[in-house]
Protein backbone atom coordinates (compact mmCIF):
# COMPACT_ATOMS: atom_id res chain seq x y z
CA UNK A 1 0.00 0.00 0.00
CA UNK A 2 3.04 2.13 0.75
CA UNK A 3 4.19 2.19 -2.82
CA UNK A 4 0.68 2.62 -3.94
CA UNK A 5 0.72 6.32 -1.62
CA UNK A 6 3.92 6.74 -2.68
CA UNK A 7 2.92 6.91 -6.88
CA UNK A 8 -0.42 8.88 -5.84
CA UNK A 9 1.85 11.51 -4.34
CA UNK A 10 4.37 12.03 -7.02
CA UNK A 11 1.86 11.92 -10.22
CA UNK A 12 1.69 15.28 -12.06
CA UNK A 13 0.10 18.13 -10.83
CA UNK A 14 0.16 16.72 -7.22
CA UNK A 15 0.70 19.43 -4.32
CA UNK A 16 -0.26 17.67 -1.35
CA UNK A 17 2.07 19.76 0.87
CA UNK A 18 1.94 18.99 4.42
CA UNK A 19 -1.34 17.53 4.18
CA UNK A 20 -0.30 14.29 2.47
CA UNK A 21 2.40 13.63 5.32
CA UNK A 22 -0.95 13.91 8.34
CA UNK A 23 -2.71 11.80 6.40
CA UNK A 24 0.02 9.46 6.04
CA UNK A 25 1.05 10.32 9.73
CA UNK A 26 -2.53 9.03 10.67
CA UNK A 27 -2.54 5.79 8.47
CA UNK A 28 0.31 4.48 10.47
CA UNK A 29 -0.95 5.06 13.90
CA UNK A 30 -3.99 3.16 12.84
CA UNK A 31 -1.86 0.11 11.40
CA UNK A 32 0.80 0.05 14.04
CA UNK A 33 -2.85 -0.07 16.32
CA UNK A 34 -1.82 2.81 18.46
CA UNK A 35 -4.36 5.59 17.03
CA UNK A 36 -6.11 6.37 20.42
CA UNK A 37 -2.28 6.62 22.25
CA UNK A 38 -1.01 9.10 19.88
CA UNK A 39 -4.29 10.71 19.32
CA UNK A 40 -4.60 11.45 23.36
CA UNK A 41 -0.87 12.86 23.19
CA UNK A 42 -1.99 14.83 20.21
CA UNK A 43 -4.57 16.84 21.96
CA UNK A 44 -2.86 17.20 25.22
CA UNK A 45 -0.39 18.92 23.25
CA UNK A 46 -2.51 20.99 20.93
CA UNK A 47 -5.25 21.86 23.98
CA UNK A 48 -5.36 25.76 25.36
CA UNK A 49 -7.17 26.93 28.06
CA UNK A 50 -10.67 29.56 26.96
CA UNK A 51 -11.07 32.48 28.92
CA UNK A 52 -14.83 33.67 28.35
CA UNK A 53 -14.58 37.51 28.73
CA UNK A 54 -17.27 39.36 30.39
CA UNK A 55 -18.61 42.68 29.43
CA UNK A 56 -18.16 42.57 26.04
CA UNK A 57 -20.21 44.37 23.73
CA UNK A 58 -20.66 42.11 20.50
CA UNK A 59 -19.92 43.76 17.02
CA UNK A 60 -22.92 43.57 14.75
CA UNK A 61 -21.94 44.13 11.13
CA UNK A 62 -24.19 46.84 8.94
CA UNK A 63 -26.79 44.87 6.84
CA UNK A 64 -26.08 46.20 3.16
CA UNK A 65 -28.16 48.25 1.64
CA UNK A 66 -31.46 46.97 -0.09
CA UNK A 67 -30.81 47.33 -4.05
CA UNK A 68 -33.88 49.37 -5.24
CA UNK A 69 -35.22 47.65 -8.29
CA UNK A 70 -36.50 50.07 -11.62
CA UNK A 71 -40.07 50.04 -11.47
CA UNK A 72 -41.73 48.40 -14.73
CA UNK A 73 -43.77 50.98 -16.93
CA UNK A 74 -47.68 50.33 -16.38
CA UNK A 75 -48.78 49.01 -19.59
CA UNK A 76 -52.07 50.96 -21.20
CA UNK A 77 -54.51 47.89 -21.75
Amino acid sequence: MQDALAQRLKLSGMRWGRGAQAILTARGWDQSERFDEAWALLVAKNQVEVHVLANIIPFMPPKPAKEKRPRRAKSAG
